[in-house]
């Protein structure tokens, strides 16, 4: 048997095991206690932290944080944020651009705005080209909006 020090009340006792940091039930429960009332502030907080980060991306979700011209392209513009931010916005512009299903010819401008911009802004290789084929597969009159396999990225 090993002689140990409890951590609670600072007795020594004898320990069956190497790993025993307690002499009794009794004092491992108080010293538990007593550590947990400290860390409940801190989970606490850090509970309130993530919902202010939750938030937070919700309104980055719906508003960019900034847009900038970019003149060397003509009309376009580059998004800096969050690329998940920047994708769902572009996302938004299109599908309310081509709702009422019109002419390519009649939102050609402005898809070539949404194509130019998605080139130009911080997203993932593959949220860039979910945007340029939606822009693709209407041009070429084969995108519906109902269709899952076209609208999920």
């Amino acid at each position: 048997m090993l002689t140990l020090k409890c951590q609670e009340c600072n007795n020594e006792f004898e320990a069956q095991r190497t790993s025993a940091k307690f002499c009794s039930p009794k004092c491992r429960v108080k010293f538990n206690s007593r550590e947990q009332s400290k860390i409940e502030p801190i989970l606490d907080e850090v509970e309130e932290k993530q919902v202010n980060c939750t938030q937070n991306e919700e309104k980055a979700l719906e508003i960019p944080k900034t847009v900038k011209i970019n003149e060397d392209l003509g009309l376009s513009r580059t998004l800096i944020g969050e690329p998940n931010a920047n994708f769902t916005l572009l996302l938004h512009e299109f599908n309310e651009l081509v709702e009422k299903q019109p002419k390519y010819s009649e939102i050609k401008t402005k898809l070539d705005f949404i194509k130019n911009t998605a080139m130009n802004s911080k997203l993932t290789p593959r949220q860039q080209d979910a945007i340029l084929d939606r822009i693709n597969f209407f041009k070429n009159g084969q995108y519906d909006l109902k269709s899952k396999d076209l609208k999920l990225a």
